[in-house]
């Protein structure tokens, strides 16, 4: 499995679904619309999903930290079921579009 994301925040928007923000790990490459993710949590639950939509907004003051990232989630998650910590993983980076990988 490959690292993409720990996620900060969870956030549910009227009409689109489940936008998890986080700080990028070292395959957020993968982190492309169709990729299949799993979303462990520190209580060592995991979460089976896809991307969405992705995106790393340009202009963000974060403190010193690495820019975040942001991905929206095919299914929806409530964000009780993703806290803080939750690591997001690429299990499978064969289901990245060829034309998206790095």
């Amino acid at each position: 499995m490959f690292l993409i994301m720990t996620i900060y925040d969870v956030f549910q928007i009227e009409g689109r679904g489940t936008l998890i923000s986080g700080e990028p790990g070292p395959a957020v490459d993968l982190a492309q619309p169709g990729a299949a993710i799993e979303l462990h949590t520190p209580e060592d639950s995991v979460v089976c999903n896809s991307v969405a939509d992705f995106e790393r907004p340009y202009c963000c003051f974060n403190e010193g930290r690495p820019r975040p990232i942001l991905i929206l989630l095919r299914k929806r998650v409530s964000a009780e079921q993703l806290p803080g910590g939750t690591k997001v993983y690429c299990t499978d980076p064969s289901s990245v579009p060829n034309d998206r990988q790095s």
